[in-house]
């Protein structure tokens, strides 16, 4: 695997990068604190997080992935499930709905 540095991939985009730092966060509260169905509400938090994250982040999808793989399941095991299965949402549309309604 090739040797990116994340510190410089990020170093053009400060705004971008503090902004889904602390939407992570929001996410983060947002899921203990929601008052109707857990999934439903983490699923869509998540949704619009990594949506604009894979967007601004196209061309390093690959190599951010296991940058924040790492850092989420560092912080949660649920956070882990969502974003792994959802890395395979934008490669293989079929793999997330099985899943999804499993």
């Amino acid at each position: 695997m090739q040797t990116v540095n994340i510190a410089t991939k990020l170093n053009n985009k400060t705004a971008s990068a503090t902004y889904y730092y602390y939407f992570y966060y929001y996410c983060y509260y947002y899921y203990y604190y929601c008052s109707c169905c857990l999934c439903c509400c983490y699923c869509y938090c998540y949704y619009y997080f990594f949506y604009y994250y894979y967007y601004y982040y196209y061309n390093y999808y690959y190599y951010y992935y296991y940058y924040y793989y790492y850092y989420y399941y560092y912080y949660s095991y649920y956070f882990y499930l969502y974003y792994y299965y959802y890395y395979y949402y934008n490669n293989n549309y079929y793999y997330y709905y099985y899943y999804y309604y499993y």
